[in-house]
């Protein structure tokens, strides 16, 4: 298997279409790995309407590390700091209007816990979103790597984030808005498993490798049995 590569800061995957309906209750997840350190802001993942984005994670560098760090529009929450070239899973958790209402987690690859890495105030969730975009509309994409992104209809707890994180097909199927697997250049716009497409922007870059916590659950160890024989 393999990731998606953005390789400059125009290249962006994008939807306008199958978003969330409730303006305060989803969550989206995804795995990144950053390829670059930056010099300036870039984004890995946002809502946008026309001419705001609403809410969205962004690089900053700082001492050395990259961190993934939740915007609410009208300003920074403190992040994770994050290493370079290592994978993460990370989810923006929405559950309710005002103060807290967003929180931002993350979770490195083979890691025991999720980090909270940050909240946001909802405030602009009202307005008309009409697109979500892996990357930026806008021309500041983080250069990193992209797997496994999900979007729900539904506040998901920590409980099953761990499920999803184990796991590279969803695990909950209610409220499913979106999966996409992002399987490497070839089939980013086409690997939607629940017919959603996304379109891109730009030229990826080579395929990258894929985190090794998410495995199929077909490759679990399974329990073994007794089969018991009764003859005449």
């Amino acid at each position: 298997m393999a990731s998606v590569y953005f390789n400059t800061t125009t290249d962006n995957l994008y939807a306008t279409a199958n978003l969330p309906a409730d303006t305060t209750t989803y969550t989206v997840m995804g795995w990144a790995k950053f390829a670059q350190l930056d010099a300036a802001d870039r984004q890995l993942f946002s809502f946008q309407n026309a001419s705001n984005q609403l809410v969205h994670l962004v690089s900053r560098p700082s001492g050395g590390l990259l961190y993934a760090t939740c915007d609410n529009f009208t300003g920074y929450t403190t992040g994770q700091g994050l290493t370079l070239t290592t994978w993460f899973c990370w989810a923006l958790v929405v559950s309710a209007a005002g103060a807290g209402g967003a929180r931002f987690r993350v979770r490195p690859d083979g890691a025991g816990s999720w980090t909270n890495a940050g909240t946001c105030t909802v405030t602009d969730f009202t307005a008309s979103r009409t697109r979500i975009v892996i990357g930026d509309y806008g021309g500041q994409t983080a250069l990193a790597y992209h797997r496994y992104v999900r979007m729900w209809d539904a506040e998901l707890d920590e409980t099953a984030l761990s499920l999803e994180f184990a796991s590279n097909v969803p695990v909950r199927a209610a409220n499913l808005l979106r999966d996409m697997r992002l399987a490497g250049s070839a089939a980013a716009t086409t690997d939607s498993a629940n017919g959603y497409t996304m379109t891109l922007t730009g030229t990826l870059g080579a395929d990258g490798d894929d985190p090794t916590s998410p495995v199929s659950p077909a490759s679990g160890t399974a329990t073994m049995g007794r089969c018991i024989y009764i003859l005449p």
